[in-house]
């Protein structure tokens, strides 16, 4: 497997941390690996410059897309192996396969009507409710009169996150009729979207400690998966801290779930599975699957699981070895993404601190962290943790 290198390249889609981490993971994993970063967006794939070759696309058409990959690897005779870190990439290369795998590329994906019904958040959620498993109240709504007569406070979803290279807002909480129809308008008027898009769901809970993930790589009998849960959500921007649970009744009841709705609708592949934890009923409600690599994979490499590892080597055809990987470490580990750290300090020593982050919010941040989620001594967002961690006394001082 250490050869790998001769017959194959990586390519990791996107310009987010996501990307990053996957490239971290692969670059561990396999240190002499050619590995391509590419996206829209330049400033993201700086950050990448040490550990990739940066691919900067100018154009989103399709057509102008699958041009640029051929002009860059028509000299590349080895494999060429996707990571996906967004639903619109997965979408480029599904109604693009024949001519990409015509050209060396490979994906460990099932069939675009398969993608299909799983990335539509409603048709999903219906499947999983014929198939019993328990899902939060959903509503699905036609016209205006339908959207009034929901039970207030509601989390409003857009079926599909996303339409080929665009982004659609992710969910949000809505508090009364007006809000929404005022939202949802805007929403139609200026996407483009119709009634028929949207879903809204029951809110169960706002705590980021009751959302669990069932994060793994599903495939027929050689399923590899972990659990994690929130501990700290500060805003959509700013990231959450994440913990992996260690509970084997939670965990084998969240995987019979996701196994269940996996084989009923054909998917296999890499998928993170969100529940939201219903304490009024004890259930763990499933709420939405992504079937791509999920912003906080990286830290299950601190309980020896490399995901990235594992999908490139499926994606070849080779078996991963060592499979007693899946009982990891009985160590909690706290994963954060220590740029949102810099960002939240560097606001917080100019006097700025965000709305919804104290200094006390930010001193027990900090105490939270185990562990990183980096792979690689490189890079210099490490050194800057240390030195903020050396400020401590000074922020608790602050903080009294």
């Amino acid at each position: 497997m250490k050869m790998l290198y001769k017959r194959a390249v990586a390519i990791v889609t996107g310009s987010q941390i996501n990307t990053l981490n996957i490239i971290r993971c692969l670059r561990k994993a396999f240190p002499r690996l050619n590995i391509y970063s590419i996206g829209f967006d330049k400033s993201g794939l700086i950050r990448y410059s040490k550990f990739s070759k940066n691919i900067l696309l100018k154009s989103k058409n399709p057509e102008l897309v699958i041009k640029t990959l051929l002009d860059i690897f028509k000299c590349e005779n080895r494999n060429k192996v996707f990571f996906f870190t967004d639903e619109g990439w997965i979408e480029f290369y599904l109604r693009n396969r024949i001519i990409l795998e015509s050209m060396g590329y490979t994906a460990l994906l099932p069939s675009i009507d398969v993608i299909e019904n799983v990335v539509n958040k409603a048709a999903l959620l219906q499947v999983a409710k014929k198939e019993g498993i328990e899902i939060p109240n959903s509503y699905f709504i036609e016209d205006e009169d339908d959207i009034k007569h929901l039970p207030y406070p509601i989390y409003l979803k857009i079926h599909k996150s996303w339409r080929m290279f665009e982004q659609f807002p992710k969910g949000r909480i809505i508090t009364n009729a007006h809000d929404a129809l005022r939202y949802v308008h805007y929403l139609v008027d200026d996407l483009g979207l119709s009634f028929n898009d949207f879903l809204f769901q029951e809110l169960l809970s706002t705590n980021p400690e009751d959302n669990i993930s069932l994060s793994g790589i599903f495939m027929d009998n050689s399923d590899i998966y972990a659990i994690s849960r929130k501990l700290l959500q500060t805003s959509s921007k700013l990231g959450a801290a994440i913990e992996i649970v260690f509970n084997d009744e939670v965990k084998e009841k969240l995987y019979k779930s996701c196994k269940k709705l996996f084989k009923k609708v054909g998917y296999y592949g890499i998928a993170e599975c969100e529940f939201i934890h219903d304490k009024t009923t004890g259930d763990f409600k499933l709420i939405e699957v992504n079937p791509r690599f999920w912003l906080q994979h990286s830290v299950f490499k601190k309980v020896g699981i490399n995901f990235a590892e594992i999908y490139f080597l499926l994606s070849l055809g080779v078996n991963p070895i060592n499979l007693q990987i899946l009982n990891g470490s009985n160590k909690p580990i706290v994963w954060i993404n220590e740029t949102h750290v810099i960002h939240k300090f560097k606001s917080l020593m100019l006097g700025k601190p965000p709305k919804d982050l104290t200094v006390q919010k930010a001193v027990y941040i900090l105490k939270s962290i185990k562990d990183y989620a980096t792979i690689s001594i490189r890079d210099p967002l490490p050194g800057s943790i240390k030195l903020l961690k050396s400020l401590w006394p000074l922020v608790r001082y602050l903080s009294d």
